[in-house]
């Protein structure tokens, strides 16, 4: 066996722990626990199967809310990217065994795009085996997955586009520009499985692409390889995200959080959608080292319910950039700045006090569509493939 192949030994064990409650009844029982929000994304790979076969709309569909329908793309984003690749699988062996078959491919894919990112900051082979299990084995995408969320525990375009970004301003001619090019599709493919995700890695491309540019030996060449990303990235997603924004503009999203609030350590957040109903934001809690609920229930307060890692974890990740270049651990530590930044949502948690965050509220008010992204704490995304690297 090849040592390339020995690598990915780790990983079985993980595979195997994951698919043990189904194993005896690979076509009767679901990967993960009984969750509402698996059984939508069931529901949602069986529509996206309806749409292929052309019995269903992309943009609307009667089998919710008959016979009035539902308008799949305003009201839920459309981010069936996952649902396609599973389609092969859901053919082949059922919607049940083979959803549970594309969970341990996705988990698989996750574990080999942290060896990507390893080799692409050139991190001894002997070791790339933990950066593989950093993206598979984190409180993070096993929750996410246990809980039938797929689309945002599946990491492996995210870590594309991470991997491209480092590099993009190094390698050299012809290469350099491909690779730049495929960045942009990495980062447009996020947002097409999860339009927060792509929005995320956006706002780190801009700060990336600030300390590539500022800092690094060839301008010229940095900006021409950051402003290709960010066309090819463009050009990919404003055909899909353009209705969107005009859906916005029309007031045909619901639950976009209300930024009419006059008091309060959020304001102008006000703790409320557009329509007036309560609103709660999924968060991280770096310092308690759990993930939960904030919400304004006679005032604000976390309901914290999810182990998460803790800031110690986090600390630990950014020495661990000491042995990373210069240039490159500026940027990974920006990274990691950023991810929990965002992450800790309107409120950073700190044990039961609820400090106002500005950035994000900063955020809320620049980019509309942030405003219905409920569950700012998934950005920590971003924060675990710098761990991967680290």
């Amino acid at each position: 066996m090849s040592r390339r192949w020995t690598q990915w030994l780790p990983l079985l064990p993980l595979l195997a722990l994951v698919a043990g409650p189904v194993i005896a009844d690979p076509a009767g029982r679901v990967i993960g626990t009984p969750w509402v929000d698996g059984y939508g994304t069931l529901w949602f790979y069986f529509l996206t199967g309806e749409i292929l076969a052309g019995r269903q709309d992309f943009s609307h569909t009667d089998l919710l809310f008959y016979p009035w329908g539902k308008d799949v793309y305003a009201h839920t984003g459309g981010n069936l990217l996952d649902a396609l690749f599973a389609q092969p699988f859901l053919m082949a062996l059922g919607p049940v065994a083979g959803y549970n078959l594309w969970l341990l491919v996705l988990l698989a894919s996750n574990y080999g795009a942290g060896l990507l990112l390893a080799r692409a900051l050139d991190l001894p082979a002997r070791w790339r085996w933990i950066a593989g299990l950093s993206l598979c084995a984190n409180p993070f995408v096993l929750l996410e997955l246990m809980q039938g969320r797929p689309t945002q525990a599946w990491l492996l375009f995210p870590a594309l586009a991470a991997a491209g970004l480092w590099g993009v301003d190094r390698a050299p001619g012809w290469r350099g520009i491909v690779q730049a090019a495929l960045t942009g599709v990495w980062i447009a493919l996020s947002g097409f499985q999860y339009w927060y995700y792509g929005m995320v890695l956006g706002l780190l491309a801009v700060a990336d692409g600030a300390i590539a540019i500022l800092g690094g030996p060839d301008r010229i060449r940095a900006i021409s390889r950051y402003a290709l990303a960010a066309v090819v990235c463009l050009g990919m997603v404003l055909p899909a995200a353009a209705p969107m924004l005009d859906a916005i503009d029309r007031g045909t999203v619901p639950g976009l959080a209300d930024l009419s609030g006059v008091t309060g350590p959020l304001a102008p957040l006000s703790m409320e959608t557009r329509e007036g109903d309560a609103l709660g934001f999924f968060v991280l809690s770096l310092w308690n080292g759990i993930a939960g609920s904030l919400v304004d229930e006679d005032g604000l307060r976390f309901i914290g319910t999810y182990p998460a890692l803790p800031a110690g974890w986090w600390i630990v990740t950014l020495a661990g950039l000491a042995g990373v270049p210069g240039r490159t651990r500026a940027r990974l530590a920006v990274w990691l700045g950023i991810s929990l930044v965002v992450a800790s949502g309107p409120g950073v948690v700190v044990g039961e006090r609820v400090i106002g965050n500005p950035v994000y509220i900063g955020m809320l008010e620049a980019a509309e569509p942030l405003r219905r992204w409920w569950w700012p704490g998934r950005a920590v995304f971003a924060g675990l493939l710098v761990w991967a690297a680290a």
